[in-house]
């Protein structure tokens, strides 16, 4: 199986697990690295990869292909967001619920991201507040690397999301794919490996 699952979504490593835990978070953060270190990622494949956790579940959003728990993380929702915002897909953001039962979908930059993904003449407004998020997550990883990896993730996920480059441009993000994937051969870390080698 290696770093992919049965569906093709990316794994966190390859000790052998049939699902990931945040499928469209591994699956964006791989495609913004490729993208970012100009490795021409599949369009089709990924887009393929997002849209089936809709399609597959009765048009409802989900971690999982044909997943029977019907919640949907804030790293999933928040990523999601960015690919389709990323490559302005209007028809798959305008599905995405900005407004749902579980209240940690409230927290103050998670809503705020849906709403500017969703309607991108609001993005100068609701930015500054998540860059503000952003930069503490950076902030805590350089604190505390092991533990704070996966908001780094996904503050590299939202600048790319929104194309926010000069927020990429100016943190190394090597050793923070090197964290979370400790791994030298998962395709993620490898493309910061690579790159970082001139390759």
């Amino acid at each position: 199986m290696g770093f992919y699952d049965k569906h093709y979504n990316v794994l966190p490593n390859s000790f052998g697990q049939e699902t990931s835990e945040n499928p469209s978070t591994f699956n964006a953060a791989l495609y913004f690295s490729l993208l970012f270190n100009k490795k021409k990622p599949n369009l089709p494949a990924f887009f393929t990869l997002f849209m089936y956790k809709y399609t597959t579940n009765n048009f409802s959003w989900r971690t999982m292909e044909y997943d029977e728990n019907s919640d949907w993380s804030l790293d999933e929702k928040i990523s999601a967001c960015a690919f389709f915002a990323y490559n302005d897909v209007k028809g798959y953001l305008k599905v995405i619920p900005l407004f749902t039962k579980d209240i940690s979908h409230y927290r103050p930059d998670v809503f705020l991201y849906v709403l500017g993904s969703k309607y991108k003449w609001l993005r100068p407004f609701c930015y500054p507040l998540i860059n503000i998020k952003m930069n503490i997550s950076m902030g805590e990883f350089k604190e505390d690397p092991v533990g704070q990896s996966s908001g780094a993730q996904l503050a590299f996920i939202k600048a790319m999301g929104w194309g926010d480059i000069e927020f990429v441009t100016k943190h190394d993000w090597k050793p923070v794919f090197a964290s979370y994937y400790p791994q030298k051969e998962h395709p993620t870390r490898m493309a910061w490996e690579m790159e970082a080698q001139g390759e």
